[in-house]
């Protein structure tokens, strides 16, 4: 089958190396049907080898999978490919196109990492037998405590599913570029200068930019920032300004200058830069960011952050 050929759910199913799901039923002397298993091919193996199964009800299980396609499309993709498919289906990245292609596959991953990736993760700390992470919610002043699941991932899926990140983040690039044209289309039309307003992508170098989606996710998972990616204060609002400092000594970002591209990245984290101090507890004046680059040599970011910034 030409990859060309597969509609958008078949396309994510192939990126995401969906398994097929096979259901075994045993029916009892009532002639009643009950559910013994509903799973993939390599949970069905895992249910065969438990000790005590019954010979014949064994037998009848691994007849039910022999021979049986283990994934939906025995098909692998490259990024090229994956660039591709999406090129097409969005007729070279129509702006409208592409919008209603974003919203398709943003849906599909959010299922994919909560409802799947969630659960692997799981299973794979019981299997192995590792202590699984908790951390603590307080909400409305009743504190629970929930998986971290962000924790697990990050120790057993972080570079599993490449094809699925990358899909994610080309379009998000797409969808940036086409953003940043529109401004530039409609500012020619008029025959006026405008400054095209700065955008978080836009504070990093051109080289950077497809890892921007990565490192957000990294803050979340090293606890840095919450799931809106507004980043967890802790009595500190100060302390964003260490990543944005750190990340410039690194050379990641351009040279803007100081005030707009601290306000532009302080934006994307939920916080605010003033001149004067104000009730906002969210905000920090321009000088007291500025002193932060004396702290920048703590190296704060370079055990999760390094390796992202010198593989490029």
């Amino acid at each position: 089958m030409n990859y060309y050929d597969l509609n958008i759910s078949e396309f994510l199913d192939v990126i995401t190396d969906k398994q097929n799901e096979y259901t075994y039923y045993l029916t009892d002397d009532k002639g009643v049907q009950n559910k013994i298993i509903e799973g993939t091919i390599e949970e069905f193996k895992n249910f065969i080898n438990r000790p005590g199964l019954e010979p014949e009800v064994r037998k009848k299980m691994r007849a039910l999978i022999e021979g049986k396609p283990e994934y939906n499309y025995e098909m692998e993709l490259s990024e090229i490919e994956i660039y591709n498919y999406l090129e097409k289906i969005t007729s070279n990245f129509d702006r409208e196109k592409l919008n209603n292609v974003y919203w398709i596959v943003n849906g599909y991953y959010q299922t994919f990492i909560y409802e799947r990736v969630n659960n692997e993760s799981y299973n794979i700390y019981l299997k192995n037998n590792w202590e699984i992470p908790y951390y603590k919610s307080t909400f409305q002043g009743k504190t629970t405590k929930e998986i971290d699941f962000n924790l697990m991932r990050s120790k057993t899926h972080l570079y599993l599913y490449m094809g699925m990140e990358y899909c994610m983040n080309l379009l998000k690039r797409k969808k940036s570029e086409n953003r940043e044209l529109n401004i530039l289309t409609i500012a020619t039309k008029k025959q006026k200068k405008f400054k095209e307003p700065l955008t978080f992508s836009g504070l990093f170098k051109p080289e950077y930019r497809e890892i921007i989606t990565i490192l957000i996710e990294r803050l979340k998972l090293k606890g840095f920032t919450d799931k809106q990616n507004n980043w967890i204060i802790n009595n500190n609002i100060n302390e964003p300004a260490k990543l944005y400092y750190y990340l410039k000594e690194k050379k990641v970002m351009k040279d803007i200058k100081f005030t707009p591209s601290i306000k532009c990245f302080y934006n994307e984290f939920g916080c605010e830069v003033v001149e004067k101090k104000n009730v906002n507890p969210r905000a920090s004046t321009r000088t007291n960011l500025l002193i932060q680059c004396d702290t920048v040599t703590e190296k704060t970011y370079d055990s999760f952050l390094l390796s992202l910034i010198t593989q490029k």
